[in-house]
């Protein structure tokens, strides 16, 4: 009998693969806290096989799909995990969408890596059939491109998009029960004026509302397929660029500035930016960006009434991400 559902309950699995394409089992504890979790999307190359014929057959037209692989997307809340030098549950996410891991004492920093040496995500879409079954797309070899969204007054959050993997046929497969451990406990603070450390642009104060980066590292994801490799996830280097909106700064006072020299694009003026916030050890995020540029500067309306500045900013070098 076909399946009736009304609600579509998944949850998705991430795991960091030891060799690239080599599925790693499946774990309660590897499921991901998530929202906006799409369904798993088939995707191939396709050719048509199209000959010539006359009468009805110039319409058998087959078609047959190569390179076949599963593409996910999904938003994350930005989890910590609530000690200093210690990895929260978003760390395979992070690794799977281009980032070197560094785990110290002091905390557990993440920087843009090497495209060819990046790591592979082992990732399962578990969706309920029936409290003892689910049903499951899997896919090796996954990597996937890492988007940040942080606005005043809200919690931050990645959006992962063009998550690709393998293809491996869906299936029925025994219920597991996710185990989140700590994710709902240890979301990220609010970014608030009570919770705010640093928020400069040049070394000068933001009164910034939001800052939206579509791909945080750097990587731009393709799934390729040779005769050599076969099919395989890889990542083309681009520039990171986010929209940064605030509220128009004082041009006059000596500790504010003009975002019109700012972002001068005849300049082409190198600047840093500072991201810092966070109330306790152990939720705390500092986003680094030792040389960026600010371009196409303009004036808007922000959401909450207020006259702004919107300006992309570019992060050219040295960009961190620290958690601790």
């Amino acid at each position: 009998m076909p399946i009736k559902s009304v609600e579509v309950n998944r949850v998705v699995l991430a795991a960091v693969e030891t060799t690239e394409n080599t599925l790693v089992a499946a774990a309660a504890a590897n499921v991901i806290l998530t929202n906006n979790l799409q369904a798993a999307d088939l995707v191939y190359d396709a050719e048509l096989l199209q000959f010539d014929s006359i009468g009805a057959d110039v319409r058998d037209i087959m078609e047959q799909g190569s390179n076949l692989h599963w593409k996910f997307g999904f938003d994350c809340p930005v989890t910590v995990s609530g000690a200093v030098g210690t990895k929260g549950a978003l760390s395979p996410i992070l690794r799977g969408c281009g980032f070197n891991e560094i785990v110290a004492t002091t905390g557990v920093t993440y920087t843009p890596g090497n495209a060819s040496t990046l790591d592979s995500l082992t990732m399962r879409l578990r969706q309920e059939k029936n409290a003892t079954t689910h049903l499951e797309y899997v896919a090796g070899g996954c990597r996937g491109q890492l988007g940040l969204e942080i606005v005043s007054g809200k919690r931050a959050v990645f959006k992962i998009t063009n998550m690709m993997g393998s293809f491996n046929m869906p299936a029925e497969v025994p219920a597991i029960a996710p185990a989140y451990g700590t994710q709902k406990t240890n979301l990220s603070d609010q970014l608030l004026k009570e919770t705010l450390t640093t928020y400069t642009l040049n070394g000068k104060p933001l009164c910034a509302y939001s800052l939206i980066v579509d791909n945080l590292s750097g990587f731009d994801m393709k799934r390729e397929y040779d005769l050599c490799n076969g099919g395989s996830t890889m990542g083309t280097p681009v520039t990171p660029v986010g929209k940064l909106q605030f509220t128009m700064p004082d041009w006059t006072a000596a500790a504010e500035f003009n975002p019109w020299v700012v972002a001068d694009p005849r300049a082409m003026t190198r600047i840093p930016f500072v991201l810092a916030y966070g109330k306790t050890a152990g939720k705390i995020i500092n986003l680094t960006v030792t040389q960026s540029q600010a371009t196409k500067p303009k004036q808007v309306r922000l959401s909450n009434g207020n006259l702004g500045m919107e300006v992309d900013v570019r992060f050219l070098s040295g960009m961190s991400l620290l958690f601790k």
